[in-house]
């Protein structure tokens, strides 16, 4: 890792650390349920996570903050911006599923350069930095680096899908690109992530609930990781936008076809 982005990297991951263990102490004794007004569920472990996370990264940094439950969607006043998503999955954390996840991203001047997805019931740190490569951490063990799938014959490929609730057009689009094999997990960013370890090839989502924290951290990941991620149409994702909303979805493949895929799943009359 280079050392312009060593303390970056070495707080983020603390954050992330810190951010876990209080959602496994939700997790295990209890917490509330309210609703935004997109109908998604928000706990009281969402925003106890963010706490931890916003008060270290204040005390280090005066980098702008972009994060989900805080309401602040600016990045004004820094060339840099901490992306924030304190607890990603948060259906399948109510649901008790396990499949969720810390996730804090870095972006400067609108380009990611840094993220992490922490995984609190596994205790994997999953990590990367742009030009350096990506990693993944179980617990204490050295980090070992992660590599995409080779995989670039659509029917050999398997997908990543959510494990509570498949979207019809998500199903139509890998129907169109000819994907049968699938495997299922909770958390948008594990599921990039997912990609990122080569335990699968591709990852879409057609909706256009996943925001910019989303996909600040997953982005870097799996870039480093060999893979390619988009929207649906295949135009690389901007930050810092006024809508923070990826409203026209988001892609993800170990970038072996990821421009004939786009093509198959020909989006714009998909939707």
């Amino acid at each position: 890792m280079t050392s312009e982005l060593k303390k970056e990297m070495m707080i983020a991951q603390e954050c992330a650390h810190a951010a876990g263990a209080v959602l496994r102490d939700y997790y295990e004794r209890g917490f509330t349920v309210q609703h935004k007004q997109d109908q998604s569920p928000v706990t009281d472990a969402d925003h106890a996570s963010e706490r931890a996370i916003l008060s270290r990264i204040k005390e280090e940094f005066s980098y702008s903050i972009v994060a989900e439950e805080s309401g602040r969607h600016t990045c004004e006043g820094s060339d840099y911006t901490w992306f924030v998503d304190p607890l990603d999955g948060t259906r399948g954390f109510v649901r008790k599923t396990g499949d969720f996840s810390v996730v804090i991203g870095l972006v400067y001047q609108r380009t990611p350069i840094l993220g992490v997805v922490y995984i609190p019931l596994t205790d994997e740190m999953i990590f990367a930095q742009r030009g350096t490569g990506a990693f993944l951490q179980k617990g204490t063990q050295t980090p070992i680096r992660l590599h995409v799938s080779r995989t670039n014959n659509p029917n050999e490929m398997k997908a990543v899908v959510s494990n509570i609730h498949v979207r019809p057009s998500d199903a139509s689009a890998l129907e169109r690109m000819g994907i049968q094999g699938r495997i299922t997990s909770g958390s948008t960013a594990k599921r990039v992530c997912l990609v990122a370890r080569g335990e699968c090839d591709l990852y879409v989502n057609t909706g256009p609930l996943t925001s910019e924290w989303d996909t600040c951290a997953p982005e870097v990941i799996l870039q480093e990781a060999g893979g390619t991620i988009t929207d649906i149409d295949g135009a690389p994702f901007r930050y810092c936008q006024e809508n923070v909303s990826r409203v026209r979805g988001v892609f993800g493949t170990n970038g072996a076809i990821h421009e004939q895929l786009v093509r198959s799943m020909d989006a714009a009359s998909l939707l």
